[in-house]
Order: structure tokens, then C-alpha cells, then sequence
């Protein structure tokens, strides 16, 4: 139980967040690039990966984009702002919006004019619940390939997190910048990111840490409270958190995630914390989703 509990430890983030630093400024420097681009979300982990890049780079060299589309939470543009403000950088907004109606992707959802937030809010929990069915996991269901309804939804969200990085890697390469990466160790174990979108990038400098362990080093780095303890969610269906796709708070996921990545047996992994349940749930997480988590 302690060498899990030991692996999910941040015992120095100082230590921890200079290391990070370094690594972002050997890539840029052995890369021959002028500096990085993100972009912020309004979340804990892109707001943690702006702080650090500007403590490597310094303001002039790092690029924050804030990319919204029709569906986008006001509450995240606030948020992104604030991120923003609080390093003392300017940031770009640029709409994806009329790239997403070009394609059709505003066609495999109900049409959202002039219906309130609220209300849309309410019928995507409906229908994740509809989807949820007997095995309580809408996200698992989706790594398997559902039904029509989950490949719609599939092909909703993935194509707005695809043109997200599109329009990221556009403005690196006008500035010969590299694109920094946002996905944490959790997401990228269950397949909680979109291959050749959010994980997409040229470093991933945090794609180590587990969730939990994001969570105390943007503490340590001062990211606002509020970031630090809202919800994370990817914004890109109303109403959806990224514990409610998983089915899974992040303290259990992690601690069985890191057993599993240390061997651990099923009672060490359950002595930790967590129930045979959510142990067998997460085991078959990795499992479905290690086909997007290799290049081809």
C-alpha cells in the first residue's frame, strides 16, 4: 500500500515544477524553436502547463489561444481569462465555430438555438444516462464501439478537439513554436483524450502525473483557486464532467492506476482505497483504450 501511495506523492513540487522547466527548455532549445503554444482551456492542467512555460520561457516566448465553438460553457471563457490575468499574459481567441457548422458537425447533435444552457444541460445527462446502460459506463461503451447514438456522440466531441489542435499547430508553425501538451497520466491511461487531437503535440510535459498529482502541483504553482477546484470537463458537450464520462472520481482512478502500473496485486490495490469494482472498471479501462495510445 505505501509504495502506491508513494507513487502518487508529489514529496517536492518545487523540485517537481523545475524539472519541468528544464525539460521544456532543452526541447525548445534543441528544437531551434522561438518559444510554445498552448491552449487554455479555462482547466487545471492547461492552466498549470501556462504557468510553467512562462516560468521556462518568460511572457514573450509563450502563446495562450482560447478556442471556443458554439457549445462552449461561458464559465470557461471566464475561467481562461482569469488564467490569463493572473500570469500576465495576453491570450487570442479564435472561434472554431464556423469550421465545425463547415463540416457538419453541428448536425449530429439537436440543433442549440435559442434553447437555454440549462436545458441542454439537462437532456445530455438524460441521454447519458440512456447510454450509460448495464455496465455504468458511457466511456467504456464508446472505447468499444456502442451503438449509433454513442458513435454520434463520439463523432460530436472528438471532431471539436481535433480542430482545437489544427488551429493550435497553424499559429506554432507561423511562429516556429512548439505545440506544448495538456493531458495528464489518468487521461492518457483510459483514453480520456482524442488521438491526433488533444493528444496531439510535440512535448507532453505533464503526461506523467496523474491527475491527483496535477491537482497539488497548480496548487504549488498558484493557479487560482477557482480553476483548482471546479470540476474538470472538456467542454465540449453541455453538462458533461470528465468524472461523469469516466464513472470514476480521480482519487480512486489514480490510486488504481498506480497500483497497476507498480504490480501491485488486487488486495494491495483494494487495501489502498479502492473496491474490487472500481479495480476490475479500471483494468478494463486501459485495456479498451490501448489502441490509442500507440502511433500507427
Amino acid at each position: 500500500m505505501s509504495a502506491i501511495f508513494e507513487r502518487l506523492a508529489v514529496p517536492n513540487p518545487g523540485l517537481l515544477a523545475d524539472e519541468l522547466v528544464g525539460e521544456i527548455i532543452k526541447a525548445v532549445e534543441n528544437g531551434k524553436k522561438s518559444g510554445c503554444v498552448l491552449g487554455n482551456s479555462g482547466g487545471i492542467d492547461s492552466a498549470l502547463m501556462a504557468a510553467i512555460a512562462i516560468r521556462a520561457l518568460g511572457k514573450e516566448r509563450v502563446r495562450l489561444f482560447f478556442l471556443p465553438e458554439r457549445d462552449t460553457n461561458k464559465q470557461s471563457q471566464e475561467d481562461a481569462r482569469l488564467v490569463a490575468e493572473k500570469l500576465g499574459m495576453p491570450m487570442q481567441e479564435v472561434k472554431i465555430t464556423p469550421i465545425l457548422r463547415k463540416v457538419g458537425v453541428y448536425r449530429l447533435e439537436p440543433p442549440a438555438f435559442l434553447i437555454p444552457r440549462s436545458v441542454r444541460e439537462r437532456h445530455v445527462l438524460a441521454m447519458q444516462e440512456e447510454l450509460r446502460g448495464q455496465d455504468g459506463s458511457v466511456h467504456l461503451k464508446m472505447q468499444h464501439g456502442g451503438d449509433i447514438d454513442s458513435q454520434r456522440h463520439l463523432a460530436f466531441s472528438n471532431a471539436k478537439n481535433r480542430v482545437r489542435m489544427t488551429v493550435l499547430y497553424k499559429h506554432a508553425e507561423l511562429t516556429n513554436s512548439l505545440v506544448l501538451g495538456t493531458c495528464n497520466r489518468s487521461e492518457k491511461m483510459t483514453g480520456l483524450f482524442v488521438k491526433h487531437g488533444d493528444g496531439a503535440c510535440d512535448l507532453a510535459p505533464i503526461d506523467h502525473l496523474y491527475k491527483t498529482q496535477v491537482f497539488e502541483l497548480a496548487r504549488h504553482m498558484g493557479v487560482p483557486s477557482e480553476i483548482v477546484e471546479k470540476k474538470p470537463t472538456g467542454d465540449l458537450i453541455p453538462g458533461i464532467t470528465d468524472e461523469g464520462v469516466l464513472g470514476i472520481k480521480y482519487a480512486q482512478l489514480d490510486i488504481a492506476l498506480a497500483g497497476l502500473e507498480l504490480g501491485c496485486s488486487d488486495e494491495e490495490i483494494v487495501a489502498a482505497g479502492v473496491t474490487q469494482s472500481e479495480l476490475d472498471y479500471t483494468k478494463a479501462l486501459v485495456e479498451a483504450s490501448e489502441f490509442t495510445r500507440h502511433c500507427p
